[in-house]
């Protein structure tokens, strides 16, 4: 019986290994009350506090996931794509750019060992956590994201969510996978909240059919 239950251990322990190096990531997130029935249409994407590979990764995931689920409703920007980690960058003159983009929203994903050592609110942090991105090292540095979502004109958050995973620190295997997973189940909530805008050409048809159906 011993020896059973010895092997149903070990067997649930490799079957949690491969989960986790599958990279599992759960996120659930709430729209403010106020913005119910808002949606946004062109949105600044900025990952805070990963080091410089894995911030790439999901920055660039993101954008791609936020206009492929819209089916090019909304349009994404890379936040370090248009302000380059070359140099640093007033909050006025980002702001100043966002406006001139006619962007309408920024969404913040803030990332960490846990809530404690995660960067929140309006601000363009550009955050750097360590690691080269190039080393295999066995340490789970990132387990927590915090995401935000604010309104450009008002500042004031429009949704918010917190997600779990696990990244090795410095892996580029675990990065990729973690950030593709991130930005999956992120804007999978984003799109359940009905957020994001669809295409104005089916809006449009969807009015006509709308019109059609109410006619008889």
């Amino acid at each position: 019986m011993k020896k059973v239950f010895v092997i149903i251990l070990f067997f649930l322990a490799i079957s949690n290994i491969a989960h986790a190096r599958r990279g599992s990531v759960m996120i659930v997130g709430y729209v403010n009350p106020e913005f119910r029935g808002h949606t946004i249409s062109k949105v600044l994407v900025q990952v805070r506090n990963a080091d410089f590979y894995f911030r790439d990764q999901i920055e660039r995931r993101t954008e791609s996931e936020l206009e492929d689920e819209s089916d090019n409703g909304v349009d994404a920007v890379q936040y370090h794509r248009t302000f380059p980690p070359i140099r640093k960058y007033s909050e006025e003159e980002i702001e100043d750019k966002i406006r001139k983009e006619a962007i309408d929203s920024v969404l913040f994903i803030n990332i960490g060992k846990d809530k404690e050592n995660v960067t929140t609110g309006w601000s363009f942090s550009v955050g750097h956590g360590g690691g080269s991105g190039g080393s295999y090292s066995n340490v789970y540095r990132y387990t927590y994201a915090k995401m935000e979502l604010f309104d450009v004109k008002s500042k004031k958050l429009i949704w918010s969510g917190e997600g779990k995973f696990i990244a090795k620190g410095g892996s580029e295997k675990s990065y990729k996978r973690v950030s593709k997973y991130i930005a999956k189940k992120l804007v999978s909530q984003l799109e359940m909240s009905n957020l994001l805008a669809k295409p104005k050409s089916k809006a449009k048809k969807k009015k006509k059919e709308e019109l059609e159906s109410s006619e008889w």
